[in-house]
């Protein structure tokens, strides 16, 4: 990302794990994607995803200047109960509390993303 005074490229790797690690094989009916664009206001965009039984995995790329990072999360986690809850009415509460988020370089890049294609 560049503006007139700098340049940045960060990425994240996040994990949102549910409510005692049950199993749930239906993380994919989320649109994580617009999901991650429209609640940080264009500030993050998904780069790849992985689903494993219980819990999820998101690779972020942030996309704006200002950006909130923990509140991206929340925002993800609270759209998708939401989402999942509707679906499934007896998955509630669905995540647990918090999160992983660890920043990525930009030459792991793509071996995040082959260890998140690994975890369906």
């Amino acid at each position: 990302m560049h503006n007139s005074h700098s340049s940045f490229e960060l990425n994240f790797h996040l994990v949102f794990v549910t409510k005692y690690r049950k199993k749930f094989p239906y993380f994919y009916q989320f649109n994580w994607s617009s999901a991650c664009n429209k609640l940080s206001d264009g500030g993050f965009q998904l780069v790849d995803i992985g689903f494993a039984k219980n819990h999820v995995h998101l690779l972020v790329i942030a996309t704006g200047t200002e950006f909130n990072l923990a509140e991206l999360a929340n925002r993800l986690k609270t759209e998708s109960s939401i989402f999942f809850k509707n679906l499934f009415p007896l998955a509630w509460p669905f995540w647990q509390v918090g999160f992983f988020v660890a920043s990525v370089g930009k030459n792991s890049v793509k071996r995040v993303s082959k260890y998140l294609s690994k975890q369906s």
